[in-house]
């Protein structure tokens, strides 16, 4: 993940538990998933029903380049197969999303390159891949702090999409 993992918490405390269980599911979204950039979760327990029986309500926001999936998941009792339950259908839903994406504009995630020209005052640049392989990016591809945080030099992540012609960039973020 790009930006650290945010865990929100409402009506009831942050357990160790549900810290240590949340934080074990979105590492392993992230090293499935290597472009996502952020990750918030937020876990609250709603109102008890007539029964008196606590409902737990899990709802994980996760943002990609150029998609934002929101999930939300409630499950009585234990909130520990509702982090779970969540997961595995952001999971699918991500699964989803790319297989689309791959078909429909053949794109592919690259591994790190670094940042090689800046036309700040134009808004675009370069990127060189350790295999020599230079690719165009414009600002509006750049995420995370933007485009004007970055300099030559800086190591990024990337994805590129070819729709027939020349490999584009279609996706940047600063590692």
């Amino acid at each position: 993940m790009i930006l650290p993992l945010q865990i929100t918490c409402r009506n009831i405390s942050l357990l160790h538990t549900i810290e240590s269980a949340v934080e074990e599911r979105a590492s392993k979204l992230s090293s499935t998933f290597k472009n996502i950039m952020r990750c918030h979760v937020e876990v609250k327990m709603s109102e008890p029903d007539p029964v008196d029986k606590k409902t737990y309500l899990m709802i994980i926001n996760i943002q990609i380049p150029g998609r934002q999936f929101a999930v939300k998941y409630s499950l009585a009792l234990d909130p520990l197969p509702t982090i779970k339950k969540a997961f595995t259908a952001v999971q699918r839903l991500l699964q989803q999303y790319y297989q689309q994406l791959k078909h429909q504009h053949n794109a592919s995630i690259e591994p790190p390159a670094r940042v090689s020209e800046l036309a700040l005052d134009k808004g675009f640049g370069y990127i060189t891949t350790t295999a020599g392989k230079r690719y165009y990016f414009d600002e509006y591809h750049v995420m995370g702090d933007g485009f004007k945080s970055l300099c030559p030099g800086v190591p990024v992540r990337f994805m590129v999409q070819s729709d027939g012609q020349e490999p584009q960039v279609c996706f940047l973020a600063p590692l």
